[in-house]
């Protein structure tokens, strides 16, 4: 049921176009980039906002970025797997 419904939010927010970031590319791409981890996760990352990187691979906090770097090793020295055992979206789709 969840996964459902995540994925219909999904689709609306992709399609979506009622307000001009839906029209912004960065560089030519899509600046939206949905959240991805555990949806059964009982933390919950918000991020401020994708950068390029995020951007370009549709994934938030992605390691090849600053920010993805710091948050995967913050989180493993927590004990975390930062992609499986958390639920991570930024503060703005």
């Amino acid at each position: 049921m969840k996964l459902k419904l995540y994925e219909t939010l999904k689709e609306e927010v992709l399609n979506c176009q009622n307000c001009d970031l839906g029209c912004e590319k960065q560089n030519d791409l899509d600046p939206h980039v949905m959240g991805q981890g555990n949806l059964d996760s009982k933390i919950f990352v918000v991020a401020e906002a994708p950068g390029k990187n995020e951007v370009l691979y549709k994934r938030p906090l992605t390691p090849p970025g600053a920010s993805g770097k710091i948050y995967e090793k913050v989180l493993s020295h927590w004990g975390f797997n930062a992609r499986s055992s958390l639920y991570y979206q930024y503060s703005a789709l």
